[in-house]
């Protein structure tokens, strides 16, 4: 199941040079990339699949399971506009902690040339 997984998400942003080289690509393949030492590989792999992962489940909660925690929690239906704004809210906060965190991996590694 995680190969899957990481063939879907992680090893997406993951490739090879022609000299064997490990090279991160934070913000995907169009972006910057950086020469990832192997003492260090597993670390980002790890950091890059706990971000997809709390990623996911966040948009799930928001989108699936809120909506209804709050109908349940208020005995009616919430105004469409308060949902949506708070969601909008909550998915950007997140947008910029995943931006953040993926910056902290990527120091003390060489950008790619």
């Amino acid at each position: 199941m995680m190969r899957i997984f990481d063939w879907l998400f992680v090893n997406q942003l993951f490739r090879t040079t022609e000299r064997g080289d490990a090279v991160f690509y934070p913000n995907g393949v169009t972006g910057r990339g950086y020469l990832l030492p192997p003492s260090r590989e597993a670390e980002v792999r790890g950091g890059v699949r706990r971000l997809v992962l709390l990623a996911l489940a966040s948009v799930l909660a928001v989108v699936l399971i809120a909506p209804r925690l709050i109908e349940g929690w208020m005995g009616a239906a919430i105004p469409l506009g308060w949902f949506v704004g708070g969601a909008l809210a909550v998915l950007v906060i997140e947008t910029a902690l995943i931006i953040r965190a993926l910056a902290r991996l990527t120091e003390r590694l060489e950008p790619l040339r």
